[in-house]
């Protein structure tokens, strides 16, 4: 089907099956065209573009589709389901994306300078692609998700699983979940660059693996998370839950990390030259095999814990239960628990290279390392502890509750140290070639 500015309405039931394109749009072409399906039935299924839009194509247009519509098995080079240029894209009822193939970008969906409202209820699942493999977002769109929008094993060979943003802005205001989405190299459920992402409803990134960020993978973008968000058993080599580069993370919700891994360093999150805020979230039992099983951090990261955030049962195989920093900033100014942490050096908190300032109410409680510092590990860092910070019932075989090398820590006399215990030297306390000042 060919549309050249004309007004197109699909009602009733309407199946488009095993339709050829040369060129585009497999099944329907549309260019400067208005296309509205009300209250009916669409299925759209085994089409086939040569280049672009398997099943739809649409450039400066504007489509609008309710009732029940699904969008399966289709091919393309890009936009295997659907393309869209310079269009208006309103999706509502209930919407299906299934198993459509890109060559290229966008299994399920590709947009570029598009206007794409995604609300009702929708599904998009085992589509593939080389990059975005559910949807492929370019070029200054804007991508919003409302009402209940499922990302199930979608695939990409490169980048982005679930989603793939390039210079473009994504909301999620409704229910969103992302599971099994695959990405081989970065961001297992989203990939984005040089964006803009805001997460405002409840999103759920589950069982999602990639190299770098299982869950989500930001590099020179802005992400805030302002409501309740869970990242639990993603996989990679470095970030099983988030990856960043050269981008700023605000956690302003409730944020919760669970049963993430990563084979390298970040189980929970890996950060490097990226600014981090928390406020209010709960980090639990994740694994990183090297560094840092909650957080790793690096290249002059700078990190804020503010509210009241929680490191329970993390472990690293080396550096940082609960979290590993080299060359960054910290600021824990709420009220934060590292508790029952464990790696090799620095049980609760490994610093290299940092400096870190304590003024909140903060505890260090049961946390564990085989060797240096069961909770707070210093070396070639400056440390200061001068808010009301309680570190008890930590172990280690050298430097109970903090080993201090190379470095300047500044202790206030709110803090607490108390029942803490090493096999060999400094129960509390083991210093070499510091300065620690008690003041």
């Amino acid at each position: 089907m060919y549309a050249y500015k004309s007004f197109l309405n699909l009602s009733g039931k309407n199946t488009f099956f095993a339709n050829l394109a040369g060129s585009r749009g497999g099944a329907i072409y549309a260019q400067e065209t208005y296309i509205i399906s009300l209250d009916g039935t669409g299925f759209m299924s085994s089409n086939v573009a040569q280049l672009d839009g398997g099943g739809i194509y649409a450039d400066g247009s504007n489509l609008n589709f309710s009732g029940n519509f699904t969008v399966k098995n289709n091919i393309a080079k890009l936009g295997g389901g659907v393309y869209s240029d310079n269009t208006t894209l309103n999706i509502n009822g209930q919407y299906n994306v299934e198993r459509n193939v890109a060559k290229y970008y966008g299994g399920g969906i590709f947009i570029r300078r598009t206007f794409f409202l995604y609300a009702g209820n929708h599904t998009l699942s085992a589509n593939s692609a080389e990059e975005g493999g559910g949807i492929y977002a370019t070029a200054n769109s804007t991508l919003i998700l409302d009402g209940v929008n499922i990302f199930m094993a979608n695939r990409a060979h490169v980048s982005g699983g679930g989603i793939w943003l390039d210079n473009s802005k994504f909301a999620s205001n409704g229910f969103t979940y992302f599971v099994e989405c695959i990405a081989s190299y970065e961001g297992g459920a989203i990939f984005t660059y040089a964006g803009t992402s805001s997460l405002h409803g409840q999103n759920i990134f589950e069982s999602n693996s990639a190299t770098t960020g299982g869950g989500i993978h930001a590099r020179w973008s802005n992400v805030r998370v302002s409501s309740r968000s869970n990242l639990k058993h993603n996989i990679a080599v470095f970030g099983g839950g988030v990856f960043m580069d050269n981008s700023t993370f605000e956690f302003s919700g409730f944020s919760n990390f669970h049963g993430n891994q990563a084979s390298y360093a970040g189980g929970g999150i890996y950060a490097a030259r990226s600014v981090l805020k928390f406020d209010t979230s709960s980090v639990t039992a994740n694994y990183a095999a090297r560094d840092g099983g909650g957080l790793y951090t690096r290249d002059g990261s700078v990190v804020s814990l503010v509210g009241s955030n929680t490191y329970f049962n993390n472990s690293a195989g080396y550096t940082g239960g609960g979290i590993s920093a080299f060359q960054s900033s910290f600021h824990l100014s709420g009220q934060n628990i590292f508790e029952n942490n464990k790696a090799v050096d620095g049980g609760g908190f490994y610093t290299f290279n940092c400096a870190v300032i304590v003024p909140g109410e903060n505890t260090f409680i049961t946390n564990f390392a085989s060797n240096h510092g069961g909770g707070f590990t210093v070396i070639y860092s400056t440390v200061h502890l001068n808010g009301s910070t309680n570190i008890r019932k930590n172990s280690a075989a050298i430097g109970g509750a903090m080993y201090i090398s190379d470095s300047t820590v500044n202790i206030d006399r709110n803090t607490c140290l108390v029942n803490n215990t090493a096999k060999s030297e400094g129960g509390a306390i083991y210093a070499s070639n510091r300065v620690v000042k008690d003041m």
